[in-house]
């Protein structure tokens, strides 16, 4: 619904379309991407029952896909082209802040990205690629944001072996390079201005 919501797939005029994309984003966006989250995480606490592999490899899927349709919103109603799609900036609201700083938000999307079969580790990546773009005026200070960027690097590159496995597996090399084209983006930016 997020991803139907965020495009005019209808015909409809832009304003008459803009504004309900924006009624939808402040009123349902944020309890989704919540709820994709606390799906996630009682599938990895084995919260939700007894479940065959293939209704938990489902349920990963369609939670990863909910949680990215979110973090991919098009908050302002200003598409990037594909053009600028590696280095794009995520217009995260500012109520956002405090579930993006939420160390649990990182914790649930590579605990998820560990221990998944290799198409919904791609899936849980570009999740947090996406939380790796969010703008910089979401964070109270600078110091924030490269302690944010600190740990979701220290997270991508220094994962457990078993996510190593998977990174290995994926036959897709946008899949791997663009979150890390990302990644690295605001990272240098960062750098940059700390060495300014």
């Amino acid at each position: 619904m997020a991803t139907e919501m965020n495009v005019n797939k209808t015909g409809q005029p832009l304003s008459v379309h803009r504004k309900k994309s924006v009624s939808f984003r402040d009123r349902s966006l944020l309890q989704m991407f919540q709820t994709s989250l606390q799906t996630l995480d009682n599938v990895l606490r084995g919260g939700m029952g007894t479940l065959t592999p293939t209704q938990e490899i489902k349920i990963r899927e369609q939670s990863l896909k909910l949680c990215l349709g979110c973090l991919s919103y098009d908050f302002i109603g200003t598409s990037s082209d594909e053009s600028t799609e590696d280095v794009g900036t995520v217009q995260i609201p500012t109520g956002w802040r405090s579930h993006i700083e939420n160390e649990a938000t990182l914790g649930t999307l590579l605990q998820t990205f560990t221990t998944s079969q290799p198409a919904q580790s791609a899936q849980a990546l570009e999740c947090i690629s996406q939380l790796s773009s969010v703008r910089r005026s979401l964070f109270p200070n600078q110091d924030a944001r490269q302690a944010f960027l600190a740990r979701v690097l220290s997270a991508v590159c220094f994962c457990p072996n078993p996510a190593q496995q998977h990174l290995n597996i994926c036959t897709t090399g946008h899949t791997i390079s663009s979150p890390i084209a990302r990644l690295l983006y605001p990272v240098g930016s960062c750098a940059s201005k700390a060495s300014a």
